[in-house]
């Protein structure tokens, strides 16, 4: 996946802030983003989690 250079920027200096590799970095941000909003609750367990439910409800 890539992004507008000002996020690849953005992730590239998240990735050697916290020495994470780029799947963790993104993973990290986009958990942190969606935490503070009410599209990812502390009663989720990941962002995985929720997405076989759209495919079944889609295969409907």
């Amino acid at each position: 996946m890539t992004f507008p250079d000002d996020m690849e920027l953005a992730v590239a200096l998240y990735m050697a802030e916290t020495a994470s590799p780029r799947p963790q970095a993104i993973e990290r941000l986009l958990r942190k983003r969606l935490g503070r909003t009410s599209y990812l609750t502390a009663k989720a367990e990941s962002i995985v989690s929720v997405v076989p439910e759209v495919q079944n409800a889609q295969s409907r």
